[in-house]
Formats: C-alpha cells, sequence, structure tokens
C-alpha cells in the first residue's frame, strides 16, 4: 500500500478520481476528470467517456496525461455508474492486496492497522506516520526508566513505544494520528491541456 496514492482528499477537485503509483523507479499516474466522464463531444479525440495516464521512468515524464484518452470498457463505465449511485456505501478493494494508502480512510481498517503496525527502521519508507500522545491520569507521572524500557523494547521487537507504555504504566490515556508516511508517492496532478 505504500506505493499507491490514492487518497480522496489528495485528489483535485477537477477531477472525479485521481490516482498515482509507484514501483522501483516507475510511477504512473491515472486521472479522470468530470468533464472525462461525459467525453469532450466537439472534441477530434477523447469524445467518449476516457481517462488519462502518465508515467515516469527515473522522474523523467515518458507519457503525458494529454497523449491519450483512452476510452472506458462497458465494465469501466458500469463500476462508474455503480459508484456514483452507491457513493461511500460502496467499499472497492476491501480487504483486497491492491488497496492504497485510502485505507486510512476508512475507520473500520484504521484498528486493524494499529494493531499490526511495526517501527519502521527507515523513515523514508515508511507507509504511515504515527504520532502518539500518551496522557496519565492527574498526580501521575511516567518514569524516565519506564520510557528508556519502552524505547529498549521497541528497537528489539519492533512494536511502538506508546504500546509498549500503554502495557507497562496502569490507566494510560493513547491518542493516536495516523498520516500517509513518507514513503508514500506525492500524488501527481493533471494540470490541463498542453
Amino acid at each position: 500500500m505504500t506505493n499507491i496514492n490514492d487518497l480522496k482528499d489528495e485528489t483535485s477537485t477537477t477531477s472525479y478520481l485521481e490516482s498515482t503509483f509507484r514501483y522501483k523507479n516507475f510511477e504512473w499516474a491515472f486521472s479522470v476528470g468530470h468533464t472525462d466522464l461525459e467525453g469532450h463531444p466537439s472534441a477530434k479525440v477523447g469524445a467518449e467517456p476516457h481517462f488519462h495516464i502518465q508515467m515516469k521512468v527515473d522522474d523523467q515524464i515518458f507519457l503525458r496525461f494529454n497523449d491519450f484518452h483512452i476510452p472506458f470498457s462497458d465494465q469501466d463505465l458500469f463500476m462508474i455508474e455503480l459508484r456514483k449511485q452507491m457513493g461511500d456505501e460502496l467499499l472497492f478493494n476491501q480487504g483486497s492486496l491492491n488497496a492504497g494508502i485510502s485505507v486510512l480512510e476508512n475507520e473500520e481498517f484504521l484498528e486493524e492497522l494499529m494493531k499490526e503496525m511495526i517501527r519502521a527502521d527507515d523513515e523514508s519508507t515508511a507507509p504511515f506516520n504515527r504520532q502518539t500522545i500518551i496522557m496519565v491520569p492527574e498526580g501521575q507521572t511516567i518514569s524516565g526508566e519506564i520510557i528508556q524500557q519502552a524505547y529498549e523494547e521497541s528497537l528489539r521487537t519492533k512494536e511502538p513505544v506508546s504500546k509498549i507504555i500503554q502495557r507497562l504504566v496502569n490507566d494510560v490515556k493513547v491518542i493516536t494520528h495516523i498520516a500517509p508516511g513518507d514513503g508514500v508517492p506525492e500524488m501527481t496532478k493533471r494540470s490541463g491541456k498542453k
């Protein structure tokens, strides 16, 4: 999922759907503008409903978004119509191996993600950025020894420090914010006709 940025909140307002994928030195982006869904009836190219792709190799553009207007198949059009009618009730890729980082936008998945998360050795390749606040009841503290113990155990086991402290200290309250990590590709935006 680290290699797929399919976050809805990073999608352009002019787009119906956008995703950016990365594999080694290849990056490709998929874009469907709201006007692409209807096609461009007065245009020579792209009169039918279509999508665009862009591909980069070693950060150099190989295929540009506007080089091709790729028509949707009948199955694509059926799925688009289903998505329009069902909205958020329809979950694509639920439980699938090809789901991207948009799993963060579905609260049903967050609890499972929290259970499975491990400490990253290299934050630049991490799929998630986990920030945690640990609060103890008023009048209590967490000793430096416990923090050191949790840190050392985390290095050994890869378990997040906050999970370890939660086990070691009674009555702590843990609030965790999970966001896309540094390893997730930036969403590639389509910038209009060229």
